[in-house]
């Protein structure tokens, strides 16, 4: 079994290890410390499993996993991360991740998603159902549900302080293209400004991810 394991704090990346190591002592373990690793391993090596953070440092981790998933459908992506699957779990299981698992669950949770990865299954933590059901029930009040993937990911961006002429870059999308998204965003957020956007990322504890 090969596994891609993300993440920016050794301590973590440690501790992950040894649990894979206990439960599959044969288990081949590649780390990465940060999104480019990610990108680049992640297209470069076939995996079993790719366990990753979403908050990553570097650029989008959405962006490399759609990139990693296109080249192989077989990899299982399994998010283990520190935000609320509110703001990412539904997103992420659209472009085809396996679980989301948030820190604060037992090892078990995990080890769980790694069982279930292994036979091409996708595993959904209970808090995360619970998520689901809550979000399917309020009707997507939430303003961040409505945003599309597209336009979340250039919501942070936005809210990153980066120029819609170095997003479009980042993109490979015109400014003109990115322009109008940013509107279709502000219009959705119901803020009026770069610097409101920055403001609500910042609130609702959003990063660069």
């Amino acid at each position: 079994m090969k596994v891609l394991l993300a993440e920016n704090h050794e301590i973590v990346r440690y501790a992950v290890k040894n649990l894979l190591l206990n439960r599959y002592p044969e288990v081949e373990v590649t780390e990465a410390t940060n999104s480019m690793e990610l990108e680049s391993i992640g297209l470069s090596e076939d995996f079993d499993i790719i366990i990753t953070e979403i908050s990553l440092l570097g650029e989008n981790v959405i962006s490399c996993l759609k990139k990693i998933l296109k080249k192989s459908r077989l990899t299982q992506i399994i998010v283990l991360s520190t935000y609320s699957p509110r703001l990412y779990a539904a997103r992420l299981f659209k472009i085809g991740v396996g679980s989301y698992i948030t820190k604060d669950n037992d090892s078990l949770e995990l080890m769980t998603a790694v069982k279930m990865a292994l036979i091409q299954k996708r595993y959904i933590a209970p808090n995360v159902v619970e998520f689901l059901v809550e979000s399917f029930q309020s009707n997507h009040d939430d303003p961040y549900l409505k945003l599309s993937l597209k336009e979340f990911e250039i919501f942070k961006m936005i809210a990153m302080g980066k120029a819609i002429s170095e997003i479009a870059a980042l993109l490979s999308l015109s400014s003109t293209v990115i322009s109008t998204y940013r509107c279709r965003i502000l219009k959705k957020m119901g803020v009026s400004n770069n610097y409101d956007i920055i403001q609500h990322a910042i609130s609702h504890g959003i990063g660069a991810c």
